[in-house]
């Protein structure tokens, strides 16, 4: 797989408050790993949230279709913890 400079395709956020609703979709086959360990990207280079609910105005999400979990985040606590 060719490697693209993703910091060319992301925009950083450093204001929390801009974003209401920011969610991660995941399967329940890795919620408990997550509610152990909380998110990580693992071997990724990030891990995808998607600013509002599916299907909600104005949002375009990158989340499958067939996640059966959704995890609001705490943007600003999220930020503080380096996420």
């Amino acid at each position: 797989m060719k490697i693209v400079n993703t910091e060319e395709l992301l925009t950083k956020i450093t204001d929390p408050s801009l974003y209401q609703t920011v969610i991660h979709g995941t399967f329940t086959k890795f919620w408990g790993l997550i509610k152990e360990g909380g998110l990580k990207r693992i071997t990724r280079n990030h891990i995808h949230f998607a600013p509002g609910m599916p299907k909600g105005e104005g949002v375009i999400s990158g989340m499958r279709s067939s996640c059966d979990i959704i995890i609001e985040i705490d943007m600003a606590a999220a930020m503080k913890d380096g996420i």
